[in-house]
């Protein structure tokens, strides 16, 4: 078979097309990791949990070590350390973070920087990314939350139209009579030791460290602290 110049030509071209359209591609698919996942490298976060309504991710960034520029989705954020960060916009310019251990706040979507680690010792945080759609199913009882009946000390932090989160004291031998509670997470300030009594008054005990942050699914059920008095933090969804 004659393969004539003009078919070669045709072949030479069809093959630019599709060299071309292979490396938009391959642009487009590392743009878009780039620019769409969550808080950038995994040197420096890493997701501990993760399901249709939402993702935790750990953030750990030692002495002047910074991340590379990047996009994330909306999130609630909790510093479980004290922050001094330096944060780089895509146009350069750059402002100083300062934050307070236990701090929280929430990002919006399509935000975009670099974090820079200014502090002489580590810095960590957690970063609740929301993903929307959770509808609370009817509780039988009250939630935790909004009962009167109670000896854990409670105070709102922050609010939002699908969300709230508190910060808990719960006391050393307190006890919490039986609530309910939306899909949560829970981050332990300073670890605890709980027994917990489900609604079908099966008992298990359940232990937690330091900084550890925790999905939970709708519950009802009674809890009482072991020991010592525990703090946490608490993200529940509305």
């Amino acid at each position: 078979m004659v393969i004539r110049p003009f078919c070669l030509a045709s072949l030479g071209v069809l093959s630019i097309i599709l060299l071309s359209a292979c490396e938009a591609e391959h642009d487009n698919v590392e743009r878009e990791t780039r620019e769409t996942s969550i808080l950038g490298d995994s040197k420096y976060y890493s997701v501990e949990f993760e399901n249709d309504l939402l993702k935790i991710i750990r953030m750990s960034v030692r002495p002047g070590e910074h991340s590379s520029m990047y996009h994330h989705g909306r999130f609630i954020g909790l510093h479980l350390t004290d922050i001094d960060n330096l944060l780089t916009m895509p146009d350069g310019s750059t402002r100083s973070d300062k934050r307070n251990a236990h701090y929280v706040w929430e990002s919006k979507s399509g935000e975009a920087h670099s974090v820079r680690n200014m502090r002489e010792e580590s810095s960590e945080s957690i970063y609740i990314q929301l993903k929307g759609g959770y509808k609370p199913s009817a509780a039988t009882v009250a939630n935790g939350f909004d009962s009167e009946v109670t000896q854990i000390l409670r105070k709102l932090l922050l609010e939002g139209d699908d969300f709230r989160v508190y910060k808990s004291v719960f006391p050393e031998g307190a006890i919490e009579p039986e609530h309910s509670h939306n899909a949560k997470v829970t981050v332990f300030l300073n670890g605890g030791h709980i027994l917990i009594q489900k609604s079908t008054g099966e008992e298990f005990e359940v232990k937690r460290a330091t900084g550890e942050a925790v999905y939970g699914d709708e519950v009802v059920h009674s809890a009482k602290n072991i020991g010592p008095t525990m703090e946490v933090i608490i993200l529940e969804l509305m």
